[in-house]
């Protein structure tokens, strides 16, 4: 497929240039940061101290452990899991993008995500690549009302990161589409939609299970916010990251640095105009709430803001207009376009690997 490999020349880039600039092939830059907590989950089990690393989900862990029993080292496991999940993701935005639109639109919307601000994190290891591609498959089921499997691509999701609150909350209003929908119908399986409300609750019970177990480690039903608490992972209201991302855009703001400020405040500012632009466009409602509340899911997180661009990451439907856009120029436009945009991609995720901050 066309975006596969559009995904993997660019990554493969990335990859070959880094490795240049380190000297060898970069394993510990690409499994630093997250990636070593998830190494400490497949190595050691999950345990309750400060800063645990119950913070992880354990998807990517256990995934990991398959390449393991074949002797392979716990790093190139969770390494070589993380790329699977982001092809797997290339697939899935593809397929919602062709669905939405054409193949072309799915092929540039695969792009645009492969090029997005701090798309790095793809290679490296950590579970943005599975999310996404949960996220994306489970999209594209529910755009082609395969129900069940929607619901599993939500279980799935909430076993991988947090985050799979919006894709859970999209389920449930999608469960609510349909009942408000069917009113007029006879019987009562369709007026209450038994399908799409099975799937909404197979689609909670992962992230339901892991905030269980979670409690039992830590003996309070509380145990994953509290562990949330000691990373400095509260929520609060979106206004002061919206505030931030106006002020550093601001000309005449004097920061810190372009990686740590500068980036992740593009990607906010992106986010939002694109958001506008899809109710504008009256994009699919899916689509627009999927990135609306992974929007504001994004912007109530009070800490981490040089690691807001990994986070909407997930939300590729923000892309849509742009996919659209280029869908329709031609060839002439679109190759110097690709190759500019890769080339930005390459220098962005070559500072980010050098940079002090987590991704």
């Amino acid at each position: 497929m066309g975006s596969v490999g559009a995904y993997l020349t660019v990554k493969g880039l990335f990859l070959a240039t880094l490795a240049v600039v380190v000297g060898s092939f970069p394993l510990a830059k690409l499994t630093a940061f997250d990636a070593g907590w998830y190494l400490t989950v497949v190595d050691e089990g999950y345990g309750v101290a400060s800063r645990s690393n119950l913070a992880f989900f354990p998807l990517l862990p256990g995934l990991a452990r398959i390449p393991m029993a074949l002797g392979v080292p716990s790093a190139w496991a969770v390494l070589v899991m993380a790329w699977l999940g982001s092809v797997v993701a290339v697939v899935g935005i593809h397929r919602v993008g062709a669905e939405l639109g054409s193949a072309a639109v799915g092929f540039w919307l695969a792009f645009c995500w492969a090029v997005a601000p701090r798309s790095h994190v793809q290679v490296m290891g950590y579970a943005e690549g599975w999310f996404t591609a949960f996220v994306a498959w489970g999209l594209w089921a529910m755009l082609t009302r395969r129900r069940w499997l929607a619901g599993f691509m939500g279980l799935l999701a909430g076993l991988t990161q947090a985050s799979a609150l919006v894709y859970i909350g999209v389920l449930w209003l999608w469960w609510l589409a349909g009942v408000v929908g069917n009113r007029g119908q006879r019987g009562w399986r369709a007026r209450l939609c038994l399908e799409r409300l099975g799937a909404a609750a197979l689609g909670s019970a992962g992230f339901a299970l892991f905030w269980l177990y979670v409690a039992y480690r830590t003996g309070s039903i509380t145990g994953y916010l509290d562990i949330r608490r000691d990373w400095n992972s509260v929520a609060g209201s979106p206004w002061p990251n919206l505030v931030k991302t106006w002020n550093v855009l601001t000309p005449g703001y004097e920061g810190t640095s372009f990686t740590g400020l500068i980036t992740p405040a593009i990607a906010i500012a992106l986010a939002v105009v694109l958001l506008l632009v899809m109710i504008y466009m009256r994009e699919h409602w899916l689509a627009v709430m999927l990135l609306l509340l992974g929007l504001v899911l994004v912007l109530m997180q009070q800490e981490d803001y040089h690691s807001k661009a990994r986070m909407l990451m997930p939300w590729f439907v923000m892309w849509l207009p742009l996919a659209r856009l280029f869908a329709r120029c031609s060839a002439w436009v679109m190759v110097p376009v690709a190759l500019t945009l890769t080339v930005v991609s390459v220098m962005w995720g070559l500072d980010a690997a050098a940079y002090r901050y987590s991704p």
